[in-house]
């Protein structure tokens, strides 16, 4: 791979069900994002060399690479990213249309407005990670864990649910037991990425329940030394940014759940009731940890303001004008 690529997406893509794609897959949508990244439009077209050179792609069958973008297309046609306030719910998908030409031997995308707005100026919060090193990983698995632990990488703690992890990484409905989950999906992937992370470790979250033992496993925990990284020339470690970022998400999902309590209360579907439940608690106590480990951290003494940045505020109004323009 030539030239010195960089993948630089908002945080809330990393909420889209990105796990879906296959190992190759993952490696071409990084290349857009890169590519689309770097040139700063809407649309672009890359040639097939551009696109082998950029994602490791070393098939050199065209019939193919146009299947593999085939199926990449199909797999983003049926993800979207979905934003919420207490008004409404907008989705939107993240390519608006595709071509590839087999005689000109390129592949062209047109990326959603509001895509193209959270790879090109949402710079407040993001993940960022080097496009080689993602394509050097060999798994699926390990290509997304690697992606999921980079957004907290100034902090080293990545706190998840365990029906979000399964979502997340698209691990199949017949690993029905931790243990197999750990077989065929955590363990190969911490071996695969201890050398991209510090003192990578994991530990499950547990809660009383039924069955066997009498807990159940609720969440995972990653942890890792944390990382520092150059931006524009600057060493930069957002800590208690990001600290602060995860305490806010994290309130947001406990008042999702508590939502979601009382409507299915008023429907009387208790089993799905507990199920919000247990992820209230686990939410609870999460943003309990995040709280401690924010008071720990200080700069020059005293917490830092988090503001949101220019560009984060632009984005945040530029989707809310878009959701307006729905109505």
């Amino acid at each position: 791979m030539s030239g010195n690529y960089i993948v630089k997406i908002s945080n809330e893509m990393n909420t889209v069900e990105l796990g879906k794609l296959s190992a190759r897959e993952a490696d071409l949508f990084a290349a857009v994002c890169a590519f689309v990244k770097e040139k700063g439009i809407k649309t672009v077209s890359m040639s097939f060399e551009q696109i082998r050179d950029m994602s490791g792609y070393s098939d050199r069958d065209n019939k193919r690479l146009v299947d593999d973008l085939k199926a990449l297309n199909l797999k983003l046609s049926k993800l979207y990213y979905e934003f919420e306030d207490d008004e409404q719910v907008v989705g939107f998908n993240l390519f608006q249309w595709w071509k590839i030409s087999k005689s000109k031997k390129q592949w062209e995308i047109a990326v959603s407005d509001v895509f193209e707005f959270m790879l090109n100026n949402f710079s407040g919060e993001f993940t960022r990670f080097e496009l080689d090193v993602f394509t050097a990983i060999e798994s699926k698995y390990a290509k997304h864990l690697y992606r999921l632990l980079k957004q907290f990488r100034s902090t080293g703690i990545y706190c998840v649910h365990f029906d979000d992890f399964k979502r997340l990484l698209d691990i199949p409905k017949t690993y029905k037991t931790t243990t197999q989950i750990d077989q065929k999906v955590i363990n190969p992937a911490m071996n695969e990425l201890k050398d991209h992370f510090e003192d990578l470790k994991v530990e499950k979250t547990r809660k009383s329940g039924r069955g066997r033992g009498g807990k159940v496993v609720v969440g995972y925990e990653f942890t890792f030394k944390k990382q520092r990284f150059k931006d524009d020339g600057k060493m930069v470690e957002n800590v208690s940014k990001d600290l602060k970022m995860m305490i806010a998400e994290t309130e947001m999902f406990i008042l999702s759940t508590e939502k979601a309590m009382e409507k299915k209360a008023d429907k009387g579907d208790w089993k799905s009731y507990e199920n919000h439940k247990q992820k209230n608690i686990y939410f609870k106590e999460k943003l309990e940890r995040l709280k401690k480990n924010l008071d720990a951290f200080t700069v020059d003494g005293e917490q830092e303001t988090m503001q949101m940045s220019p560009d984060a505020q632009a984005a945040q109004e530029a989707i809310k004008k878009w959701m307006t323009w729905k109505d």
